[in-house]
């Protein structure tokens, strides 16, 4: 196998949802991203791609390493079961009982490798601690897909099926400061540290308030882990430590649900601007009913499709991705833009 750069945040803890026969571009830029929603390329990375109907057989089996049974990587899931079908390849779907778990992630892949295994696609939940394990299955002739989150080391795998997660930040923040007026106090929710996606994000929030809008502070960055009691607990601390505070924004859903029970508990509903991230009942609630003035999606459905066709690609022709990052997009959802189609091809319960 050729041996390319990979980069990924992968989830641990092991619980295993295995299911066979199946069914059914994200890269670092260190520049902003002027991606507003509607914009004909947003628009066009976010729509979701329908197999075709091929009906080929090909028996090569794929390894779908997710990180938790939550909606999202549901999603994901779906997206390559639904290619694996088209193209006759049976999909084990395995993952941790937990977010984040990178012991049993490690031990998902290790096993699968063991067995035999043609592809893995993983989501990483550590984009460090995953790195030597995806390289060991690289050296045994498995071919490895990243989604979602980029690994910190790319040698070993063959591509990356994600949102440009910077641009993500870059395009929250952006939102945020239009809604301020360009001046005023933020504080952010910023997820899980030690993944890549998040912390991409948030470089992308603090890059551009910084070089684009000096009147807004951002007076507090806080990591709530993925945990909905932590993010409500960071989140009221934002409210009574920052009197003069006019905004707060997220890496992550469980970052919105927190940040929105801590309003609500505090009395201060209307009182803040606050821009979400991902999709999700709570979310999409809170567009409509205009708690937040919108919510960056990605598209975790084509993740996984596009991934586990890149997958058939190099296992039947040898064929590797023309680029390692492939930009899977975004789209800035709001209470005006909701319910169009574009947006529904997004959005997610």
């Amino acid at each position: 196998m050729k041996m390319k750069k990979m980069s990924t945040v992968i989830l641990a803890g092991i619980m295993t949802l295995t299911m066979t026969a199946c069914g059914s571009g994200n890269s670092l830029s260190e520049s902003d991203s002027q991606n507003h929603a509607g914009s004909a390329e947003t628009e066009a990375a976010s729509k979701t791609q329908e197999p075709e109907n091929t009906s080929k057989d090909s028996g090569y089996k794929i390894l779908l390493a997710s990180y938790d049974q939550s909606i999202y990587p549901g999603l994901e899931q779906k997206g390559v079961e639904a290619a694996c079908e088209e193209l006759g390849m049976e999909v084990t779907v395995q993952s941790p009982a937990t977010y984040p778990d990178l012991a049993s992630q490690v031990q998902i892949i290790e096993t699968a490798a063991a067995d035999g295994v043609d592809a893995i696609i993983v989501h990483p939940v550590d984009s460090e601690g995953i790195c030597d394990t995806l390289q060991k299955a690289a050296d045994q002739g498995i071919a490895v897909f990243v989604i979602d989150t980029q690994t910190a080391d790319e040698t070993g795998t063959l591509g990356f099926y994600g949102s440009n997660n910077y641009n993500l930040g870059v395009e929250a923040a952006q939102q945020m400061a239009e809604a301020l007026d360009g001046k005023g106090e933020v504080a952010i929710l910023a997820g899980n540290e030690a993944a890549l996606a998040h912390y991409t994000r948030r470089d992308g929030m603090l890059d551009t308030f910084k070089e684009k809008y000096p009147d807004i502070s951002v007076v507090d960055v806080q990591y709530d882990n993925v945990d909905a009691l932590k993010a409500n607990q960071m989140a009221s601390a934002f409210i009574l430590t920052y009197p003069n505070l006019n905004g707060m924004m997220c890496t992550g859903e469980v970052g919105l649900s927190g940040i929105l029970s801590a309003v609500d508990e505090a009395d201060k509903t209307g009182a803040y601007t606050i821009v979400g991230f991902d999709s999700g009942a709570n979310t999409n609630q809170a567009i409509k009913n205009g708690s937040i003035i919108g919510s960056v999606m990605q598209s975790p459905y084509q993740m996984g499709y596009l991934s586990a066709k890149a997958a058939y690609d190099y296992l039947h022709d040898g064929r590797e991705p023309e680029e390692y990052v492939n930009d899977t997009g975004l789209l800035f959802v709001t209470k005006d833009n909701i319910d169009t189609e574009e947006a529904q091809n997004v959005m997610y319960e």
